[in-house]
């Protein structure tokens, strides 16, 4: 919404681009819940 603002364009014109960076970030989530090793992998190969 702020970014529409700030570049006065209709919020129509900007949810068709923030829905797939929304979706990407959603896809993420789910594999991370689903392979919490990609996660945990690197504070365990610097021994945390």
């Amino acid at each position: 919404m702020v970014a529409a603002r700030l570049a006065r364009v209709p919020i129509e014109q900007t949810v068709r681009w923030v829905i797939w960076f929304v979706l990407a970030m959603l896809i993420l989530l789910v594999v991370l819940i689903a392979f919490p090793d990609i996660v945990t992998w690197l504070p365990k190969s610097l021994g945390y």
